[in-house]
């Protein structure tokens, strides 16, 4: 059995973790997430900017919140590498209209790709994307601060 991939992708993710908590060029911002105009109460969605914030994403994380997320604005696609709980993923075109939503993406997948026009995603807690924010395709959502 050859350990050399996966002490590979052990190291490479150790690294860019690494690097995420060393240097935050560009702090992140905090919001509500907003599903068709209204505001879900007790939202906070953390839009990452910072592209090695955005490499690591939910890594540094033991869980979410049923009610935070991440949002990448630029992202097609998210891996599950190196994390503990399994998360949804909601795909948005470019007016953050929701393409597409996967529930329950396991840790330790290598990679979930957005459908075709997937401008950004949202990671939330696994269930969170319909029972919380009742996210469905062809919802609009939006921040609102």
């Amino acid at each position: 059995m050859d350990i050399f991939p996966a002490i590979s992708a052990f190291l490479f993710i150790a690294f860019f973790a690494y690097l995420a908590l060393k240097a935050d060029a560009s702090p992140a911002r905090v919001a509500a997430l907003a599903v068709g105009g209204k505001v879900v109460e007790g939202s906070r969605i953390v839009h990452v900017r910072a592209h090695l914030n955005a490499r690591c994403g939910l890594l540094n994380h033991a869980g979410l919140s049923p009610r935070d997320g991440l949002l990448f604005v630029g992202s097609k696609a998210v891996h599950t590498y190196g994390m503990l709980f399994p998360i949804d993923v909601v795909f948005l075109d470019s007016g953050l209209k929701v393409l597409q939503v996967v529930e329950g993406a396991p840790p330790g997948r290598a990679k979930v790709k957005g459908p075709r026009g997937t401008a950004a995603l949202l990671e939330l807690a696994s269930g969170a994307a319909r029972v919380e924010f009742g996210l469905e395709p062809g919802q609009v959502v939006g921040l609102a601060l």
